[in-house]
């Protein structure tokens, strides 16, 4: 009875033995995965169920609305593997990315190597290249078809965002912007950053790099680059006016790290108000050092002296506590 069951072992050994081999030898054309079930072939090429699952959805493969692949092993991918249609797609040319370099934009949307490299307009807000006759153009500001979709292009629009900044400022820090609508003007950052980079104002050289925004102090003028979305000239128009009160009734000799921590500040505390959560975690991302460490001291003495009292901290002082 004994040797009967060793027999036994040893025919499921002799069988299962080179299947189990054979089922480990498949690796993904696409992603390189080994895998033992689930795979796709379509005659020449081998694909895990996570690549054969985009290029079905996507439509590479489709016959008569019929997948024109064979399933190895004859085994239905489950519906909770299925990957979202277009994740491996390039956001530029929509084609799949088999092989290669591929880039994320700053809202994470991927992008081709060749794409990347063929066109060197970027969109300003989310970094994406722009091919020509796509998106929009406002002097030297790009924005791609998506983020185009809700932007300040119009002289009555910009007033009215400004106006709303006016009266939040008012109602929550007691700031009476001493800007008058009139003088919130569009601009070209390549202007603006002139204008900062001909030593107009007492800042680094590096700052007269793509400025979007800038308060002028001699006449009091707001200017904006024309053709930002919504939410960032909120961000730039609440961060200038911020400027402009300092400029008037803050305490002179202010230095640079306060003067922008607070209008970083006055941004924050809108966008948080706006419930813009998001936009402000990536923007802290890729802002420079001294405006997150501005920010990051006012918020500290927000903690410490409380909201209502930033105002007057800034009357009479021209330093953030170390």
């Amino acid at each position: 009875m004994q040797k009967k069951y060793i027999l036994i072992l040893f025919l499921l050994l002799f069988v299962l033995l080179p299947i189990s081999v054979f089922a480990r030898s498949y690796t993904c054309s696409i992603c390189g995965t080994e895998f033992t079930r689930g795979g796709f072939t379509d005659g020449k090429n081998i694909y895990c169920g996570n690549c054969a699952e985009i290029l079905l959805e996507q439509g590479d493969y489709y016959t008569d609305d019929k997948p024109s692949v064979k399933v190895e092993n004859k085994i239905e991918i489950p519906k909770s593997n299925k990957i979202k249609a277009g994740q491996s797609k390039c956001s530029v040319c929509r084609k799949i990315m088999m092989t290669g370099r591929y880039y994320l934009t700053l809202d994470d949307r991927p992008v081709c190597e060749n794409c990347y490299n063929k066109y060197p307009d970027r969109c300003m807000t989310c970094n994406i290249p722009v091919p020509l006759k796509t998106g929009a153009r406002y002097g030297s500001y790009t924005t791609c078809d998506k983020c185009s979709k809700d932007i300040i292009v119009t002289k009555d629009q910009l007033r009215q965002v400004f106006n709303e900044i006016c009266i939040y400022m008012k109602k929550e820090f007691g700031l009476t912007v001493p800007v008058n609508s009139e003088n919130v003007k569009f601009s070209d950052m390549s202007i603006m950053s002139d204008m900062i980079r001909n030593n107009m104002y007492d800042v680094p050289n590096e700052y007269g790099e793509n400025t979007i925004g800038l308060f002028s102090q001699d006449d009091m003028v707001i200017y904006i680059q024309k053709g930002m979305s919504r939410i960032t000239v909120c961000d730039i128009l609440t961060h200038e006016s911020a400027h402009s009160w300092m400029y008037k009734y803050g305490k002179p000799g202010a230095d640079l790290l306060f003067s922008e921590g607070f209008a970083e500040w006055c941004s924050y505390k809108y966008l948080t108000n706006m419930g813009q959560t998001k936009y402000l975690k990536d923007k802290m991302e890729r802002e420079s050092d001294l405006y997150n460490e501005g920010l990051n001291k006012m918020i500290k003495l927000e903690k410490q002296i409380g909201t209502s009292k930033i105002t007057e901290y800034v009357r009479t002082h021209n330093r953030l506590p170390k």
